[in-house]
């Protein structure tokens, strides 16, 4: 694995003003070709021929679901997607909000913004919150491959990520695994590093298969890898992306964001609106949502199962 990881555009910028010949220029062209058979192969023309060929390289990378990297000397050496842990239904976090009335529930949910929600429980002395569990079992299942307590690692992480707990300085994973380690949810002794560790296993076993809806049996799943040929095409050697230079690298370049939260958001606040009216909402009133609404996301809001009350929240982790 190389020292160090470089997109197109850090080549091009690091070839500028460069002379004929040089490392960095050579570098730059050496990716150009990669980005021109790619070009043809997907897109069936080449970029040789246009008048800006390096615009065309910009807009197939817009368009591209995948990040491509290069070594130092331009030889390409993984694409991987460009969000790297997708949000879906079981990766909810549900949490049950102790002390929660359905008055209180109905109050809340007008907030509106996932956010202000979060706040409104923080805020009440009368209410906490409670991990109950995840939205598919086969997603707490899957993190156990990682570590048993991996969950927790996770959900304090959402806890800070969403401002219930010790607010981070940024949305990126290194920032809120720093107050992670800072709160230290399971006691280890050194949490500046065990944190670290545990999440950049959570990426990379991201990468390499696990998702929070199929049940994973922990084998890696690549389909890129550092590939070394000579000039006559003749493969050298292929090595698994797996050591600690690409965890860093994914650990430095991803941030945690929250999917949107669907139709049942929208349904909730129309409920609390009705309730607040002495009435019930319509089902006429609910059809108008579902018809403008997705129905993805299904988090973000109170709701009540069996006289218990909770908030599911959603995350998945991309690329800056």
């Amino acid at each position: 694995m190389p020292e160090k990881l470089y997109t197109w555009d850090m080549l091009y910028a690091r070839a500028s003003g460069k002379a004929y010949g040089s490392p960095e220029l050579c570098a730059k062209d050496e990716a150009f070709e990669f980005f021109d058979n790619q070009i043809w192969e997907t897109l069936g023309y080449d970029i040789e021929k246009c008048d800006i060929p390096e615009e065309e390289i910009d807009f197939f990378l817009d368009k591209s679901d995948k990040k491509y990297y290069f070594d130092e000397s331009g030889y390409f050496t993984v694409a991987i997607p460009s969000s790297l842990f997708n949000a879906g239904d079981g990766s909810r976090l549900i949490f049950k909000i102790n002390g929660c009335t359905e008055k209180r529930m109905h109050e809340i949910n007008l907030v509106g913004d996932e956010l202000k929600i979060i706040q409104a429980i923080k805020n009440d002395e009368n209410l906490s919150l409670e991990f109950v569990k995840t939205g598919k079992t086969e997603f707490a299942g899957n993190l156990e491959y990682i570590d048993t307590r991996m969950i927790d690692v996770i959900t304090t992480a959402m806890l800070v990520q969403t401002k219930y707990l010790q607010e981070a300085k940024s949305g990126d994973v290194k920032d809120i695994i720093n107050v992670v380690s800072e709160i230290n949810p399971l006691n280890v002794m050194y949490p500046e590093h065990f944190y670290e560790a545990k999440f950049k296993d959570f990426l990379f076993a991201s990468l390499a298969g696990l998702t929070a809806s199929k049940k994973w049996d922990g084998k890696t799943r690549m389909t890129g890898g550092y590939i070394d040929v000579n000039k006559d095409g003749e493969l050298l050697y292929y090595r698994a992306i797996s050591n600690e230079i690409f965890c860093s690298y994914l650990y430095e370049n991803t941030f945690i964001d929250r999917p949107d939260r669907g139709h049942n958001k929208d349904i909730a606040i129309a409920k609390a609106k009705a309730y607040f009216e002495n009435r019930i909402v319509t089902d006429d009133e609910v059809k108008e949502i579902k018809n403008k609404k997705d129905k993805k996301g299904n988090c973000g809001f109170v709701f009540e199962e069996n006289g218990e009350y909770f908030i599911a929240i959603n995350f998945q982790v991309r690329f800056r």
